[in-house]
């Protein structure tokens, strides 16, 4: 029990990100043909996270273990029938590696994931759109042949509606599976644009606010980020670990300018909080939870912008 609500966490987290990122991607490219597009469409992005080292404690032991994360995307969009009809692919690459030192050993880890997404936009009556995403994953250390272990589905359906030049809302669902379990979640857009300000929020995964001035945007932003990858040679034997559990919030200031062209630059800094990283044995229970407390991060990133 204690692993499915754990598990289910995770998962719901990860999901929602994968969501917004897509239907954030789906938004700045096809926005109702009568109005400007509210946001801009990423073709590429590089984003490094870096978290200071923290301590944490158990009924084994203390430790203190370091964090970092890496990922890049590429996506394009193709206009299959004008004005009536987008297909959208997407990938992303992620890595997430940590440095574990536990009494009187050292662990570290090298986690990636790879998670393709496709996508149907479909331009309805009165401004509306249904937004359509399946998005297979791959989530292990990758150090064995690829199984069924390592494998993650994720599929979402998003009703959104341009309401204004400023504003559009949606609303929908997204699906995810693994090892036979269905998680259904439901899901809410906004994204709100006038003058100088702009509001991007999914909830309850995301929210920002931003104020742009000379191709410098500064704001806040809250995002989520939850994964679970497949452990296919468990790093120590003392210690049963089948799968390990990840999931942070980061809260803070966000920073892009333009450096040349269409190319920006991102920082992104402030408090990771809820930091949850867990083994899981082949029983499904949690072996060791090395959650820590809140703990200072920050991010840059580069992204092409269309």
């Amino acid at each position: 029990m204690i692993y499915r609500k754990k598990l289910k966490t995770h998962i719901y987290l990860f999901t929602i990100l994968l969501t917004f990122l897509n239907s954030h991607l789906i938004q700045a490219q096809t926005d109702s043909v009568q109005y400007k597009r509210l946001t801009s469409f990423p073709v590429l992005t590089f984003n490094n996270f870096g978290y200071v080292k923290s301590g944490y404690q158990t009924p084994l032991g203390s430790g203190n273990i370091k964090m970092s994360e890496f990922n890049t995307s590429f996506q394009l969009a193709y206009k299959l029938k004008e004005k009536k009809l987008y297909l959208f692919n997407k990938i992303l690459l992620g890595q997430f590696n940590f440095s574990n030192e536990f009494n009187d050993t050292k662990m570290d880890e090298r986690f990636s994931s790879v998670a393709i997404s496709t996508g149907l936009i479909v331009a309805l009556k009165n401004r509306w759109k249904l937004i359509s995403v399946v998005t297979p994953t791959l989530a292990s250390d990758f150090e064995k042949k690829v199984s069924s272990d390592d494998f993650l589905t994720q599929a979402s359906v998003i009703a959104a509606k341009r309401t204004s030049p400023f504003c559009e809302y949606g609303f929908g669902l997204a699906l995810t599976t693994r090892f036979g379990r269905e998680l259904l979640i439901p899901l809410a857009t906004l994204t709100y644009k006038k003058n100088n300000w702009t509001t991007l929020m999914i909830l309850p995964a995301y929210l920002s606010q931003y104020y742009e001035i000379n191709n410098t945007k500064i704001g806040l932003k809250m995002s989520i980020f939850g994964n679970l990858y497949n452990l296919s040679n468990p790093p120590n034997d003392n210690i049963e670990m089948d799968k390990l559990g990840y999931s942070r919030i980061t809260i803070g200031p966000d920073i892009s300018t333009k450096l040349f062209g269409n190319f920006y630059l991102n920082f992104n800094a402030g408090l990771a909080v809820r930091n949850k990283l867990e083994s899981i044995n082949t029983n499904k229970q949690v072996e060791m939870e090395l959650s820590t407390k809140e703990k200072f991060f920050f991010n840059i990133g580069i992204s092409l912008l269309k």
